[in-house]
């Protein structure tokens, strides 16, 4: 098993499982291996911008009108922090989306809005 498979069965087997965005990433980043299926040698460059996109479509059900918050929630200097610091942005985003004619209220509107930024779509 190469260094960043060990690491990864490591983070799964080991590491709290409460926060989906751990899990939407590692989802992200197993959809773009498939989707660039190589027989790479040594160190590959994954452009994050895509990881960011795959991303954003499994996160899209946890934000949004009733959001879902994963783990435990931080509280700093008597206030209750966001599980990820981008939150209120993706549910802006998202609320903005929901917003249009031609979109509904759906877990899968991430991957919708997803293929409209792909498409060219305004």
């Amino acid at each position: 098993m190469g260094d960043g498979q060990a690491l990864l069965a490591a983070l799964l087997r080991h590491e709290a499982k409460s926060n989906t965005y751990k899990f939407a990433l590692v989802r992200a980043l197993n959809d773009l291996a498939l989707e660039y299926p190589l027989e790479a040698e040594g160190e590959v460059a994954v452009p994050l911008r895509r990881v960011a996109e795959r991303w954003l479509v499994f996160y899209w059900g946890f934000v949004g009108e009733r959001p879902v918050y994963q783990g435990p929630r931080a509280r700093r200097d008597g206030e209750e922090r966001q599980d990820v610091s981008f939150r209120p942005a993706l549910t802006r985003l998202r609320e903005a989306w929901e917003g249009l004619p031609y979109t509904r209220p759906d877990p899968a509107g991430g991957a919708l809005l997803l293929a409209a930024y792909r498409a060219g779509r305004e």
